[in-house]
């Protein structure tokens, strides 16, 4: 029996009615008075529980950046509008613990992956599989980038800080296209062991399960907030036909392990293809090992901050233990040599900054 609701009515009413557009671009107004610039923005992306969230921490730490927080739900067409009213609608609000169960306390001022919210409003067909639509140097959609400048705009200014910070999974499949919005962009590409990725995956999938039987609009609000990795919502990605045929049938079949296992092939199949051997790339984009960056956690910091053109202080590394991931014992898998052999390749790729 459900014992717990997520009130999903904010994100509804704000699909419905205009309103919130209207404000959004009264809101546009006045950020364009504002003369505000995107300097050197940094975007996070690959494979979900690879250590994105770990990285956004860590250079949101940093003090230097804007990113999309907690606080910025639910109203995210308004966030001007919205950063007026939002300390009152959270009001006595603490740290809670993240539902994905892996130890990040969270709150209001925390980041996450919210921008996905206006890729979702935009590109085509985005819940059936535009969300993992492969984006080349040819795409154009002008409705896209003005949402994406203005909503960054807004971001920088009520942070009130210059660089923004982005963490997207799915932008993994749009880098062409954010490269050429944003020619001084920072690209952080991260990859983890494969077995322990899927081994993860799996764990988070199966707790999703748990809460979405526990937790009233548990499910509508991973829909709303554009979330297709883990839980009842979940969708193999379309990275190709074949590919997405096999991880499809895979989850069909309840073998999550072997389904993420493959899916982290065919996502870094892609990578290596598209990005890695595209010398465009070259000057915005390096190849982050999370299992080897975790090892020397400090100097591998400053060696970060420094592609990503950041002041570095200590203070930044001092709360990372809340973030650290787990190992997991490998499991017997047919796709596990392929995945190996992958990531063997991955270390070796010139990208890769360590």
């Amino acid at each position: 029996m459900k014992n717990q609701k997520i009130n999903n009515f904010n994100f509804i009413i704000q699909k419905k009615f205009f309103v919130f557009d209207l404000v959004s671009e009264i809101e546009n107004l006045f950020i364009k008075s504002r003369n505000i610039e995107i300097d050197r923005p940094i975007f996070i992306c690959g494979m979900p529980r690879s250590g994105t969230t770990f990285l956004l921490n860590l250079i949101n730490n940093s003090n230097q950046v804007s990113s999309c927080t907690y606080g910025q739900l639910p109203f995210f067409k308004t966030p001007l509008t919205w950063s007026f009213f939002k300390k009152f609608y959270y009001f006595g609000n603490q740290k809670f613990a993240r539902l994905h169960d892996d130890g990040l306390q969270i709150d209001i001022d925390s980041p996450d992956a919210f921008e996905e919210l206006i890729w979702a409003e935009v590109l085509e067909k985005y819940n059936e599989f535009g969300f993992c639509r492969f984006l080349d140097k040819t795409y154009s959609n002008h409705k896209l980038k003005k949402k994406l400048y203005f909503f960054i705009k807004k971001i920088i200014f009520i942070n009130k800080k210059k660089r923004y910070l982005s963490k997207g999974n799915y932008n993994v499949f749009r880098l062409n296209y954010i490269l050429n919005l944003f020619k001084d962009c920072k690209i952080i590409l991260c990859y983890r062991n494969p077995s322990n990725t899927a081994c993860s995956s799996e764990r988070v999938h199966n707790r999703f399960l748990d809460l979405s039987e526990k937790i009233d609009g548990f499910n509508e609000n991973l829909y709303f907030l554009s979330h297709f990795e883990f839980g009842k919502n979940r969708k193999a990605l379309r990275i190709e036909d074949n590919s997405f045929k096999i991880s499809k049938n895979l989850f069909e079949e309840n073998k999550n392990y072997e389904g993420y296992l493959h899916q982290w092939i065919s996502l870094y199949q892609m990578i290596l293809q598209k990005y890695l051997s595209n010398q465009i790339f070259s000057n915005n984009l390096i190849l982050l090992n999370y299992d080897k960056f975790i090892l020397d956690l400090e100097e591998n910091t400053k060696k970060l901050f420094s592609f990503c053109e950041l002041d570095f202080h200590k203070s930044v590394v001092k709360n990372v233990n809340l973030f650290k991931k787990q190992d997991y014992d490998a499991k017997d898998s047919e796709y596990n040599y392929i995945a190996d052999s992958l990531y063997n390749k991955l270390k070796c790729n010139e990208f890769n900054f360590l």
